[in-house]
Parts: structure tokens; C-alpha cells; sequence
């Protein structure tokens, strides 16, 4: 009998591009309120130029490394993975500080990702560019 062999998938797995969309909205959220926070330290508000371009950097970086997962590049699953410990280290803080109604829907969609990103179709996926499949 020959051996039948199994296409490899064209685009990432349905987990990984719902990753992609939840991370690209996170880092678009993130951005715009870092943008508002630059905007109030230029008017003379509370606020330091110096974090508010840093947060501006940080949070367009989680955005395009959730476009770049939408779109099937691999390499952006560890700045995904590296930013949502951070936000989850975030959401814990205000969950047990003065905010939990923030804090609790921020770590369900952390944790969900983190999720998606882990699931047994995304780790298959980031095998292929690696051939690491097991051998026969």
C-alpha cells in the first residue's frame, strides 16, 4: 500500500486567528487609551511623555503581533504569550485592589488566549516551520 500523505494546512488554525483577532483588539484598545494618556501629558495633565511613548510603543506592538497571528506568521506568539503574562499580572492586581470589575473580564480574556495559543491545533501548527513531527 503507498503512503498517503497529509497536506499541510495552507493558513493558521481557526484557535490561532480568533487569538490573532482577541490580541489585535486588545493592543488597538491599549493603544488608543496610551495615545489619550500621551495627549494629557502634552496638555499639561497628569502624565510623563516618557511612559506615555513607551506605552505607545508597547501597545501598538501587541497590536501588529495580533495582525501578524491573523495573517499565519508564527513569530509573534511569543510577544503575545510575553504580553498576556503582563496583562494577566495586571488584571490580578485589580482584582484584588480597587478595581475588580475590570480586573475579571481582563484575565478571562488573558487566560483565553493564552488558551487558544496552547490548544493542541495551534502547537501542532507552530511545529511545521521546526519538522517536528514525531518519526517513524
Amino acid at each position: 500500500m503507498a503512503e498517503q500523505q497529509v497536506a499541510a494546512p495552507v493558513g493558521p488554525p481557526l484557535v490561532v486567528r480568533v487569538a490573532g483577532v482577541l490580541v489585535a483588539v486588545e493592543g488597538l484598545v491599549a493603544t488608543v487609551a496610551a495615545i489619550l494618556m500621551f495627549v494629557r501629558a502634552t496638555t499639561g495633565r497628569h502624565g510623563d511623555y516618557g511612559i506615555a511613548i513607551c506605552l505607545v510603543l508597547l501597545a501598538a506592538s501587541v497590536f501588529f503581533a495580533g495582525i501578524e497571528l491573523l495573517v499565519g506568521r508564527w513569530w509573534p506568539r511569543t510577544v503575545v504569550v510575553i504580553a498576556q503574562g503582563l496583562l494577566f499580572m495586571m488584571a490580578w492586581d485589580m482584582f484584588t485592589g480597587t478595581q475588580p470589575m475590570l480586573g475579571v473580564p481582563l484575565a478571562i480574556v488573558t487566560l483565553t488566549i493564552l488558551a487558544l495559543l496552547f490548544s493542541p491545533p495551534s502547537n501542532r501548527w507552530m511545529a511545521v516551520p521546526f519538522d517536528l513531527s514525531p518519526s517513524a
